[in-house]
Parts: C-alpha cells; sequence; structure tokens
C-alpha cells in the first residue's frame, strides 16, 4: 500500500543505464488485440482491469528488464511478478 512508483527522472536514469542491456537481449514485445490479431508493441494490452501476463523465460529471465521498462514507458503500468 505504501509502494511509490519511479519517479520520471528515475525512470530516465534507468533507460540511460540499460541501453546496452537493451541492445544485447533484443527483447521484442507483442500482444494481441480483442480481434485476435498479433500485433508488434503493447496496444493489446488493456488499460484497465487485471492482466495475466505469460513469459517464456529461455536464458535466466533476461528479457525482464526491458519488459517492465516497455510497460512503463508505453502503458504507465508497472509490472510486477509472482514466481510459483
Amino acid at each position: 500500500m505504501d509502494f511509490l512508483p519511479p519517479s520520471d527522472s528515475e525512470f530516465k536514469q534507468a533507460l540511460e543505464g540499460n541501453k546496452i542491456y537493451r541492445y544485447l537481449t533484443g527483447s521484442v514485445m507483442f500482444s494481441t488485440l480483442e480481434d485476435g490479431k498479433i500485433v508488434r508493441g503493447l496496444s493489446g494490452v488493456p488499460s484497465e482491469g487485471p492482466v495475466i501476463l505469460v513469459g517464456y523465460h529461455m536464458l535466466l529471465g533476461l528479457e525482464l528488464v526491458p519488459l517492465v521498462e516497455e510497460f512503463l514507458r508505453q502503458r504507465k503500468i508497472l509490472v510486477r511478478g509472482k514466481s510459483r
């Protein structure tokens, strides 16, 4: 309940520090629109309500940092994870 999302300056600083990491991992985001069409980017992620994000971590979950950054950048949503 007392969680505060990162400020704009903190977010920009994190992006600057991760440029090489993002380049090396080369993550690409896809989402599915309501009509079932798969599109590049996160435009298919609803703005309201809960969303289940399913990931396939092929190499130590290296895509997690770019994934969190893209959700913050494109949708202003801070992704939280839960491990099994």
